[in-house]
């Protein structure tokens, strides 16, 4: 359980499971999860990591699910991104109401585990989307006003 900046970086690397309830006072611009390689389940809350122009969820081989609340992930920068690849025990993903709505960027790539993505209203207003190598996806949905201004979408190998 994460409350703040403090807690955030005293996680053990070995963490099974991360739940963050408040960490807006983190002023750091990257988020890299990848140390934590045991990390089963991600879960934020809203109005978190609002400073975060880049975040990271890669190499996590039992990651099996995320979840982010609403309103977290604000920064508004040109080079801002969400980049979820390479975490093969990964079943869903799910992303909350207003969150991201100012990345530029959402790449999802190389989890054929992954089956469903569920993202909020008003989230990556003006984004890029990729979606690669995910060949078990069954479901994607994407709330009203989400991509709503994405000039650039690719979308391959989803099928078996």
């Amino acid at each position: 359980m994460v409350n703040n900046k403090e807690e955030w970086e005293r996680l053990d690397s070995s963490v099974q499971s991360i739940t963050v309830n408040g960490c807006d006072d983190d002023l750091n611009e990257l988020l890299d999860l990848s140390r934590f390689g045991e990390l089963v389940e991600l879960k934020i809350g809203s109005s978190c990591f609002n400073y975060v122009s880049v975040m990271s969820i890669s190499r996590l081989p039992k990651l099996k699910s995320v979840e982010i609340g609403e309103k977290s992930f604000q920064n508004e920068s040109v080079d801002s991104q969400l980049m979820v690849k390479n975490c093969p025990a990964l079943v869903s993903l799910k992303i909350g109401n207003q969150s991201f709505k100012g990345f530029k960027r959402l790449e999802l790539s190389e989890m054929n585990g992954l089956k469903s993505v569920m993202i909020g209203d008003e989230c990556f207003k003006e984004c890029d989307l990729v979606l690669r190598e995910l060949k078990g996806v069954e479901s994607v949905c994407v709330g009203s006003g989400s991509f709503e201004k994405s000039r650039h979408t690719v979308v391959e190998s989803l099928i078996w």
